[in-house]
């Protein structure tokens, strides 16, 4: 079990608001695995294990180019669903960002 003060809880919680909110429990899990060894983690050990797991989940592993979502390689297509982005219907050039207002 993994012991947090509530400084390094509210510190991870801070670190987990860029990523997806359906990624952030694989992130939660990363860092808890990353930690696992470790007797009483600092804050240090705490931010550098959120960073790693951070990277992870949302870059992937380096080499492979894609996020990894339930043990499986999301495509660039789906990388860009999963942050909340459609692609408008047509040529396929624009983006339109959910939540955004359309500019004149």
């Amino acid at each position: 079990m993994l012991k947090l003060t509530d400084e390094q809880w509210n510190a991870l919680r801070e670190m987990a608001t860029p990523i997806p909110v359906h990624m952030r429990s694989a992130f939660l899990d990363a860092v808890a695995s990353t930690l696992a060894n470790v007797p009483d983690p600092g804050d240090g050990e705490i931010h550098r294990a959120a960073r790693i797991a951070q990277q992870k989940i949302m870059h992937g592993p380096r080499g492979n180019g894609g996020d990894v979502l339930d043990g499986r390689t999301l495509t660039p297509r789906q990388r860009v669903e999963a942050m909340g982005i459609k692609q408008t219907p047509g040529d396929g050039i624009g983006i339109t960002i959910v939540g955004a207002r359309r500019t004149r």
